[in-house]
This record gives C-alpha cells, sequence and structure tokens, in this order.
C-alpha cells in the first residue's frame, strides 16, 4: 500500500506538471494548484508513513477522499456552467483524470483495508 501511495502521490504531481504545461493559465492553473497540493500533501503523508505506517496511511487515504470531492465538484461546475457542456476542455479532461485517480486509489485502500479485517 506504502508503493500505491508513492504512485499516487507522483500521478498527482505529474498531472499537476502537465496542467502547468499546456499554457492555458486561465482554467489550468486552479488544477495545477490543486494537483500540486494534493499530491506533495500526499507524498508527506507517504513520508511519515515510512515512519508510523498506519497513520501515515490513513492521513493519505483522507487526503484522497478530499481531492475525490474537490474533483467531483469542480467537475460538476465545469459541467454545469456551459451551455452545452465542452467535454473536449483541457481543464475537464484534467480534472476528470483527477478524480479518476484519486477515486481508484480510495477503492484500493479501502479493498486493502476491508481484506485485513
Amino acid at each position: 500500500m506504502l508503493f500505491l501511495n508513492f504512485l499516487y502521490a507522483a500521478g498527482l504531481l505529474a498531472l499537476g506538471g502537465a496542467a502547468l504545461a499546456s499554457r492555458q493559465l486561465p482554467e489550468s492553473a486552479q488544477f495545477a494548484y490543486n494537483a500540486f497540493f494534493f499530491g506533495g500533501s500526499s507524498l508527506i503523508a507517504g513520508c511519515f508513513a515510512l515512519q508510523m505506517r498506519r497513520h501515515g496511511l490513513m492521513a493519505s487515504v483522507f487526503l484522497s477522499f478530499l481531492a475525490l470531492l474537490t474533483g467531483i465538484s469542480r467537475l460538476f461546475t465545469l459541467v454545469t456552467a456551459s451551455r452545452p457542456p465542452d467535454f473536449s476542455a483541457p481543464a475537464f479532461k484534467l480534472f476528470t483524470g483527477f478524480t479518476i485517480l484519486s477515486a481508484l486509489y480510495l477503492a484500493a485502500a479501502f479493498s486493502k483495508w476491508q481484506a485485513s479485517r
């Protein structure tokens, strides 16, 4: 689970870097800040998990839950803000990847927790 945590953090940081590299600042800057915040926080929680595994991984799972809620709310805003919704917009694609990555990590952590009970 610790390797998956570092992989999740690297994925979020890579998505944030891709958003900054796209050079579409109004839409991508907000996403990049979110991705860097949650990716960096998960990376710090993973480093903490090296010392205290249970508490570090719980912190990372909680951060992924908050990231999932943030991604869903931003996707809802992007879909309802324009008529008709622009599903090919870079911001929509980035937030979709952000939300899916957070949901996959949260599902993996939940299934690991269920298996250990």
